[in-house]
């Protein structure tokens, strides 16, 4: 507790998926208390990126403390019309299951036809523990535990 972890996709090298595609994922994380349950992962920080032939089709970002100004949840579309990489739309938070959603419906690649379900049921326990949706620190109400 107290410190920051870190885990990456297949050791940084993320996943290469059909018709030259490519997934990347990355995540910082700490350990907390938590008064229910004892204790429960906090996202710090969160890098997701979608490739095609080269391509960049989305990146996820949530990077509070790197180096760029920007704080706050974001994504970079670089070949969408008039965009770069450097365009940071403001979203709220994704998360990894969003991330893979994205890559499952561009890609129309995935390993298992249950991949909707778990991925919904991932994201439903995500959302039912998380402290923020939008912006850290804001106040808002949660859905109930499941």
């Amino acid at each position: 507790m107290g410190k920051v972890h870190a885990w990456s996709l297949n050791s940084e090298r993320g996943i290469a998926l059909r018709n030259g595609a490519h997934f990347d994922a990355q995540m910082h994380y700490e350990i907390i208390p938590d008064e229910d349950q004892g204790f429960r992962v906090t996202t710090k920080a969160y890098r997701y990126k979608l490739q095609i032939g080269g391509d960049i089709q989305f990146m996820m970002h949530w990077h509070p403390t790197g180096r760029s100004a920007y704080e706050l949840p974001h994504l970079h579309l670089p070949n969408s019309a008039g965009l770069d990489e450097d365009t940071h739309l403001p979203t709220a938070r994704f998360t990894f299951e969003d991330a893979v959603e994205w890559t499952i419906k561009i890609t129309g690649q995935s390993a298992r036809d249950d991949w909707q379900q778990i991925l919904d049921e991932t994201r439903d326990r995500h959302i039912s523990h998380r402290q923020w949706h939008t912006r850290p620190g804001e106040q808002h109400a949660q859905p109930p535990r499941r």
